[in-house]
């Protein structure tokens, strides 16, 4: 008998906690700033990529132009 009401005790306090939970909007502010976070950070990726390759040609140009000069 006093386990029961003991696990009847446990039971409604789990499901007021995950009603709790489920209703916190915090948790979606959170959520909305990790995508924004992942959205960023593949934006950055791409831009390095492409400024990567870029300035690689730069600097080969640069470096064409200078053996050329000094044959």
């Amino acid at each position: 008998m006093i386990v029961r009401k003991c696990e009847f005790a446990l039971e409604k306090a789990m499901k007021e906690q995950l009603l709790q939970f489920w209703n916190d909007e915090e948790g979606v502010t959170t959520l909305e700033y990790a995508i924004l976070a992942a959205l960023l950070l593949g934006g950055l990726t791409v831009a390095v990529a492409t400024l990567t390759d870029g300035l690689g040609e730069f600097f080969q140009a640069i470096t064409d132009k200078l053996t050329g000069l000094a044959a």
